[in-house]
């Protein structure tokens, strides 16, 4: 006699991931608000990812008044921040880590409907292409948008142009997210193939 786990391939997978994935993604959903509560309410603090920041106690020092190096935080912190500046402090916070857990969540309701539904069905093919096209766009995006607000606080927190390194030099792009995204679309083709097939073999039986 089978087991459920015997018939359902998907099932220790997703068991497992059922519970570990909601907590890695409120996890991360926690962290991205409290990133932009700070960035909204308090300081905005940021690393400076190739900048040269002089420190505040340097003679003739470009730091802007308010603004001040501090090794507790991230690198630099402006303590009396416009709202521009805030909402920059909320792009370096949060895009990354709620796509993330938005990945995540795509995945755990992908893998239940696999579950529920079957591996080789139209449907699944369709989810998996999904998310494998979130793959594809989403982390670049997030990871870009925030690469551009690192680039503009730095110079925000000067008196002066430090020059600074390009945009490109800054973005830390996820090459795993499109490489893995273009897999499960290719992955979501076969499935699709093999769908119509088992349907085509199903209708003339």
């Amino acid at each position: 006699m089978t087991t459920k786990s015997e018939r359902d391939p998907l099932q220790p997978l997703f068991g497992t991931l059922s519970l570990l994935f909601p907590l890695a993604a409120l996890v991360l959903v926690a962290g991205a608000a409290l990133g932009v509560f700070r960035s909204l309410r308090g300081s905005v603090c940021f690393p400076a990812p190739g900048w040269t920041i002089p420190s505040e106690v340097e003679p003739a020092s470009p730091l802007r008044q308010g603004a001040r190096v501090s090794r507790l935080d991230f690198g630099v912190c402006l303590d009396q921040p416009t709202l521009w500046e805030r909402v920059l402090g909320c792009l370096v916070a949060a895009p990354v880590l709620l796509c993330t857990a938005g990945a995540l969540y795509l995945l755990l309701a992908l893998l239940r409907r696999a579950a529920a539904d079957g591996v080789h069905t139209v449907g699944t093919a369709a989810r998996v292409r999904r998310f494998g096209l979130y793959l594809l766009v989403a982390p670049p995006v997030a990871s870009l948008v925030e690469a551009a607000a690192l680039r503009s606080l730095p110079q925000h927190a000067v008196t002066r142009d430090l020059g600074g390194p390009d945009l490109f030099a800054v973005w830390d792009f996820p090459w795993w997210a499109p490489l893995v995204g273009l897999g499960m679309m290719s992955l979501a083709r076969i499935m699709s193939a093999s769908a119509e097939m088992r349907e085509d073999l199903e209708g003339t039986v």
